[in-house]
């Protein structure tokens, strides 16, 4: 990976790959940054990924994820889309609004089951991808 921490969920943005070819360089997508982190290919983290490991990021996830009011994004409701956030942070990829005019504005993810402590969200940035 690109050198952090990576959380199970993170959004990432494909970087280039290992010199053979065999690995995929990922780093945390970032809505507002320029070049390849907001406009590069997006994968979701299948799981933790310590700093200079191998992982597996995958096209989708379902995810349990805090939506009420007390969780990161606050109380969202089922059915609400998700779009990628600005921080660029780990554990921090989300936002329940897109960045604004000449960022990443596309859907990443929609809440499965919303306003709950035990909700579930599910995260497909790829698949949305002609969304906007």
């Amino acid at each position: 990976n690109s050198g952090v921490a990576i959380a199970q969920g993170d959004l990432l943005a494909v970087t280039g790959s290992n010199a053979s070819g065999g690995h995929l360089n990922v780093s945390i997508a970032k809505a507002t940054s320029t070049g390849v982190l907001r406009d590069g290919m997006k994968l979701v983290a299948e799981h933790d990924i310590a700093i200079g490991q191998t992982g597996i990021a995958v096209s989708w996830l379902i995810q349990a994820y805090d939506t009420s009011a007390s969780g990161t994004l606050g109380s969202v409701a089922t059915g609400a889309l998700l779009f990628l956030n600005s921080t660029g942070a780990s554990k921090d990829t989300l936002s329940k609004t897109a960045a604004g005019a000449a960022h990443y504005n596309k859907v990443v993810g929609q809440v499965l089951i919303g306003a709950s402590a035990s909700g579930k969200i599910l995260l497909c940035p790829s698949l949305t991808s002609g969304v906007s």
